[in-house]
């Protein structure tokens, strides 16, 4: 257990989820290689081919979108934050997104950009600036490698005709019947750190810096949800409406915390005050920092969905909403085993 984890456990927060699925008793290594991890993103709207912002639709491999539009910034020599995406891509993966570049004058000639992992595919105009939740949704294509039957590394769980087929359509049954909408591990940093910034701040005073603020708010912000979910899936109500749920696409819904009062009632009130008791002073900060109260679906239904063995393999595809994370639909698949060899990227 790294110190992170360990002032984790000191505050009373775990990043360890309840799932809605019994295990299936497989494990596979995940993210061996950038291309075992693909994201392709979509904007789900035509781009204008006019107006101000140039847009860039690239491929990287290996890099981080922030990084990206920096080095972006400097070969054109931009101003900061004259780039706009509307999400930051996976770094140890191979992605398509959107970049939009501020560019009046028409002036940003594309010749300029030779950043390494970096590929321009194409690029048009648009009439405004990509923000964060532009965009409609993300297709992944992800590769476990070397599956094995827990507790037994000698089995090769594609052995056998019969336990392929029978993988296939348990994972294909629960990907498309639904999974718990948790926000990723990714959201609250590298072994929690984000959420010991949050704790910090909301409950001992010390505010982060500026430009982590926006960052600690929404991994909070997220943490708070994933307390509220975790419940609902530990009572086994969390995807069917209960006494005084909101809907959303008649789907129930938990709080994004801000300022105004709950809108759930009745049951789902009690749920998800009885939820974040023990977090009142995140809560009360939140309310402090200008965030509205909002609602998030408390079920995540992949689209599209794919799932393949190839030889000791398992492939998966599918397609999520703008703002769902493609880890919470593994950890319902299957338990991760990290890659030895450590990708160098910036």
């Amino acid at each position: 257990m790294t110190l992170a984890e360990n002032s984790l456990v000191s505050c009373d927060l775990s990043l360890d989820f309840p799932l809605a699925y019994p295990s299936l008793h497989v494990s596979g290594v995940f993210r061996s290689c950038p291309e075992d991890f693909i994201v392709y993103e979509n904007l789900g709207f035509t781009p204008t081919g006019d107006g101000e912002h140039c847009l860039l639709h690239i491929e990287k491999v290996g890099q981080n979108t922030h990084w990206v539009a920096q080095q972006i910034e400097i070969a054109l020599g931009l101003d900061r934050k004259s780039v706009g995406y509307c999400g930051r891509k996976d770094r140890h993966a191979v992605t398509r997104q959107w970049l939009s570049i501020y560019d009046p004058k028409r002036k940003v000639d594309i010749d300029q950009i030779a950043i390494e992992g970096v590929t321009v595919l194409t690029n048009t105009r648009h009439s405004q600036k990509l923000r964060p939740g532009d965009h409609e949704s993300n297709r992944f294509t992800i590769r476990l490698r070397d599956l094995r039957l827990d507790g037994n590394d000698d089995i090769d769980i594609a052995e056998g005709k019969e336990q392929q087929i029978s993988l296939v359509n348990e994972i294909k049954e629960r990907l498309e019947k639904g999974i718990p909408n948790y926000f990723g591990p990714q959201r609250f940093g590298r072994d929690g750190n984000n959420l010991l910034a949050a704790n910090a701040w909301l409950t001992e005073g010390k505010s982060p810096s500026r430009q982590q603020r926006s960052m600690v708010m929404s991994a909070a912000r997220s943490y708070l949800f994933n307390t509220i979910l975790a419940a609902r899936v530990s009572q086994n109500n969390w995807s069917l409406p209960i006494e005084g749920d909101v809907l959303i696409n008649g789907v129930p819904t938990a709080a994004l915390w801000g300022r105004g009062r709950l809108s759930s009632q009745d049951n789902a009130l009690d749920v998800e005050t009885a939820a974040l008791e023990s977090l009142s002073s995140w809560c009360n900060g939140l309310e402090h920092c200008g965030l509205k109260q909002e609602r998030r679906p408390t079920v995540l239904f992949p689209k599209d969905v794919s799932v393949m063995l190839e030889s000791n393999n398992l492939v998966l595809s599918f397609e999520l909403v703008s703002g769902a994370f493609a880890t919470s639909v593994l950890a319902e698949v299957a338990t991760l085993r990290e890659h030895t060899t450590t990708l160098e990227v910036h």
